[in-house]
C-alpha cells in the first residue's frame, strides 16, 4: 500500500511498514523491474539495478500502490487463452520487441508471430497453459505475458490479465477472425484447431505515429 508505505507525521520515530518492505527488498536479486498498478500498456514500468536506486525510486513514488518483482531474463513474448470450463484455445507465443533496459516501450511496442521454433518447446508451453487455464478456472479471453531464457531453455509466466487485450486481437487476427467471432465460436463447436500452425496466419503489430496515419491510410485504402 502506498499509502501506508509513504505515511509520516511528527508522532512516529519510525516506520514499521516501510521498515518492513526494505527488509524484503534486500533479499531480492537485482535488477528488479518498479511498476504502477494502476498502469497500462507498460506505462510506468522502471528497471532499476541497486537496492539503493530501489529506495530511492519508492521513496519518490507519490502515485499510488506500486509492484516490485524480480526481472526475469531473457526474451519477453505473450499469448492469448480463449474459452471456458475447460474448454481453452491457447495459442502460440507472440514474440515482444523490448527496450535498451529489456522491458516493452508502450509508444514503440511490437508483437510479431505466432513463433513455432523448436527451441522455444511450443507444444509444451501450450500444454502447461491449458492445464494453468484449467486450474484457474480461465472465463473468455485471456492475455498471459510470458519469459524465455534461452540459457535455461525455460517459460516463466509474468503477469496474467483476464480481459480483451492487444493480444486478443492479434490472436484473432492471426487466426483470420473477427475478434468478436472468438465469442461467438467459444459458444459453438470449432471448425479449426487454432493452435495448428497450418490454420495461423504470421501477423505484426506495432504503433503507427500520428503523423505517419495519412500515409497508412494511402497505402491500405482499396
Amino acid at each position: 500500500s502506498g499509502d501506508m508505505f509513504l505515511l509520516r507525521n511528527d508522532k512516529m520515530t519510525n516506520n514499521v511498514y516501510r521498515e518492513y518492505i526494505y527488509d524484503i527488498l534486500k533479499d531480492f536479486n537485482f535488477p528488479v523491474i518498479i511498476k504502477t498498478t494502476a498502469g497500462m500498456g507498460s506505462l510506468g514500468v522502471n528497471v532499476i539495478e541497486t537496492f539503493e536506486d530501489a529506495v530511492a525510486t519508492l521513496e519518490a513514488n507519490d502515485s499510488g500502490d506500486v509492484i516490485v518483482e524480480e526481472k526475469l531474463p531473457g526474451l519477453q513474448f505473450g499469448t492469448g487463452i480463449e474459452g471456458s470450463n475447460g474448454d481453452y484455445v491457447v495459442m502460440p507465443p507472440f514474440m515482444f520487441r523490448t527496450n535498451e533496459k529489456g522491458v516493452t516501450d508502450s509508444f514503440r511496442i511490437l508483437k510479431f508471430g505466432p513463433v513455432y521454433e523448436e527451441k522455444y518447446h511450443v507444444p509444451e508451453l501450450i500444454e502447461d497453459l491449458t492445464k494453468l487455464a484449467c486450474d484457474l478456472k480461465f472465463e473468455g479471453p485471456t492475455q498471459v505475458d510470458l519469459s524465455y531464457n534461452p540459457d535455461t531453455e525455460k517459460w516463466a509466466v509474468i503477469e496474467i490479465n483476464p480481459r480483451w487485450s492487444g493480444i486478443t486481437e492479434i490472436s484473432a487476427f492471426a487466426q483470420e477472425r473477427r475478434p468478436i467471432e472468438i465469442f461467438g465460436d467459444a459458444a459453438f463447436k470449432r471448425a479449426k484447431d487454432y493452435k495448428d500452425p497450418k490454420n495461423l496466419k504470421f501477423v505484426c503489430s506495432f504503433k503507427v505515429p500520428p503523423e505517419h496515419i495519412p500515409l497508412m491510410n494511402e497505402l491500405t485504402a482499396g
